[in-house]
């Protein structure tokens, strides 16, 4: 009986990480472009692909790359948006 609320726990859990909807289009969109449009993200895959990074480095590398190209990708966007709006 103690274990049924560590199952129950567990199964919300699984419930959360395997059926969660998925992100709006516009999201995995715009997010997506952001970083596949990213120097360092094509700099850290093209070592990737081409084995001069270990996959296990690209997995404690790409957490960090990824928010910095969010955080880059937004900005540039709102550059973008702003020279359009006041010219420049």
């Amino acid at each position: 009986i103690k274990t049924y609320a560590m199952y129950k726990n567990l199964l919300g859990r699984v419930q959360a990480s395997l059926y969660a909807p998925p992100p709006p289009p516009w999201a995995v969109k715009i997010l997506g472009d952001w970083v596949m449009n990213d120097p360092d993200m094509k700099d850290l895959m093209g070592k990737f692909i081409t084995r001069q990074v270990p996959p296990d480095m690209v997995t404690l590398m790409s957490p960090p790359v990824i928010a910095r190209a969010l955080v880059r990708g937004g900005l540039r966007e709102m550059g973008n948006r702003l020279r359009q709006t006041f010219g420049g």
